[in-house]
């Protein structure tokens, strides 16, 4: 589990935060933490508060940690959360697995397998109903980088078929 950082605001501050938004008639909050938003031990209470306040979390999430779990994902949806995939590469299981390792000598323990994991996890969210939404509430999270820009015109078609949001970004 994710350790509290010093400078970290309370639960406590952090949901009234949440009701300070709602009360000033936020629609959504983009839920992205520091790291993988979904290991935070106070998850699930602010995601909760958010939907209490009918505020729709947007939870940025690499997936694997969390999302393969099919309860997990149910209660997201459930919860009207929209998902948001780190998707580097959709079909390069080389070049994906690698941006997540990061820098060589920086061995993540699940660089080996994310991109078979991140694929379970995204078969889920489909089987739950996150892209048969209108509008979807699934969406990847690209970055173009010269490693990938072959398959960025495939993965826009990829999205539009399969009714997901696709965030293009570049450094």
């Amino acid at each position: 589990d994710k350790r509290r950082l010093t400078d970290e605001l309370s639960i406590e501050r952090r949901l009234q935060l949440v009701d300070e938004a709602a009360d000033l008639g936020t629609r959504s909050i983009n839920f992205d933490g520091a790291g993988e938003p979904t290991i935070d031990p106070k998850f699930w209470d602010i995601i909760e508060r958010m939907a209490k306040r009918n505020i729709i979390p947007i939870v940025y999430t690499e997936a694997t940690l969390r999302l393969t779990d099919r309860a997990f994902c149910q209660k997201l949806y459930d919860l009207g959360a929209t998902v948001v995939l780190k998707m580097n590469s959709l079909w390069d299981e080389v070049y994906q697995n690698a941006i997540v390792a990061g820098p060589p000598g920086r061995k993540r323990p699940m660089a080996d397998n994310y991109f078979h994991k991140r694929a379970e996890a995204l078969e889920i969210l489909y089987d739950i109903g996150f892209a048969k939404t209108t509008p979807t509430r699934l969406a990847f999270d690209t970055i173009i980088c010269k490693q990938n820009q072959e398959e960025i015109i495939q993965l826009h078609r990829y999205t539009r078929q399969n009714n997901v949001f696709v965030l293009f970004v570049n450094y």
